[in-house]
Order: C-alpha cells, then sequence, then structure tokens
C-alpha cells in the first residue's frame, strides 16, 4: 500500500470526506495505517492516507505538510503543571473566597448592629445622677447572666476570627496541596 504524508484524524475526516469514527474503523480494520506521535500537549494519531486519495469537497483544503513530533515545549514543564493546577483549582477556590467575602460583609453588618444596640443600651442604663442615699444597694440575684452586651461583642468577634482562620486554613492546605503537584518527581 502507497501512503502520503501522514495526517491528523481531523484532517482525514476533511480530506476523505467521512466521519471520525470510520477512519478509526478503517484503522481497525487494517485498511489505513496509524501512527504515534508525542507532542509537548499529548499524544496525536497520524493517519497514512492512500496515494490517491483527494479531498472530498472543492473547498476543503488541508496542510498536509509533515508534522515534526519532536517536542518543542514553550514553557518549562513545572510552569505547566502550575497552570493546569491553577486552572483545575480555580473553580473549587473561587467560591470559597466568594463565600468567605459574602460572609465577613454579613458579620460586619452583624456588628454593627451589635454595636448600635450595645449604644442603646448604654445609653439607657447610664448613671444618672441621684441624690446620695444611706441604703446600701440590693442584693444581685444569682439569676444574672454573665452574657452581657461587652462580653456578647467580644465572643462575637472570636467567633469571626476562628472562622476566618478556619477558611484560611482550608485555602493554604489547597494552596500547598498544588505546590506538591506542580513539584517534579
Amino acid at each position: 500500500m502507497v501512503t502520503t504524508t501522514p495526517v491528523t484524524i481531523e484532517q482525514a475526516v476533511a480530506i476523505l470526506g467521512v466521519s471520525a469514527s470510520t477512519i478509526r474503523r478503517r484503522i481497525r480494520a487494517g485498511t489505513l495505517r496509524v501512527e504515534e506521535a508525542r507532542r509537548p500537549q499529548g499524544v496525536v494519531w497520524l493517519v497514512h492516507l492512500p496515494a490517491g486519495a483527494a479531498p472530498a469537497a472543492e473547498t476543503a483544503t488541508v496542510d498536509t505538510t509533515p508534522v515534526s513530533t519532536t517536542a518543542t515545549a514553550s514553557q518549562p514543564a513545572g510552569e505547566a503543571i502550575a497552570a493546569m493546577i491553577q486552572a483545575t483549582l480555580t473553580p473549587i477556590v473561587a467560591p470559597l473566597v466568594a463565600e468567605l467575602a459574602a460572609s465577613r460583609q454579613a458579620n460586619e453588618r452583624l456588628v454593627g448592629e451589635l454595636r448600635a444596640e450595645n449604644r442603646a443600651l448604654v445609653a439607657r442604663t447610664e448613671v444618672r445622677s441621684v441624690e446620695p442615699t444611706t441604703e446600701s444597694p440590693p442584693p444581685r440575684s444569682s439569676s444574672t447572666t454573665w452574657l452581657t452586651p461587652r462580653r456578647f461583642c467580644i465572643s462575637a468577634a472570636l467567633m469571626l476570627v476562628l472562622i476566618g482562620v478556619g477558611v484560611m486554613q482550608v485555602t493554604v492546605a489547597l494552596y500547598s496541596l498544588a505546590v506538591q503537584l506542580a513539584m517534579p518527581g
């Protein structure tokens, strides 16, 4: 069987005017010869067409010049892996970052509301000038709660910090994983 210059499967589809599955069927049947070529982007299969193969339509023009199968990497392998990892992690990390920003806004709004409420409570309970009395103040009841507005604000702020630290730990862990995967060997 006399063959021409090897072309990709897509080019063979355009030249012969058949589907890609037909080209693959002919390769399995042995009527078309194929070779594997390794490129930086991966493996490509090159089909050797029969000598008399002409384009199926006059408008189909396919470049059938020989294809170089030597690796011509435009960027080092480490950078390529890092770019791939970044492309993989961006859809995962982006929603987390958005959720963190939304949570931060909600928390800031809540802190603002709590501060306003605290100011109102402080204003209501301000010490008014009272004539001094000789009576001793009434004893505090044991049912008084320890959660004062000030302690509540401090507790809320600590909770916000802990949530932020947790999200940052997840982000750092994902970044560390990405760096480890990007390291060759």
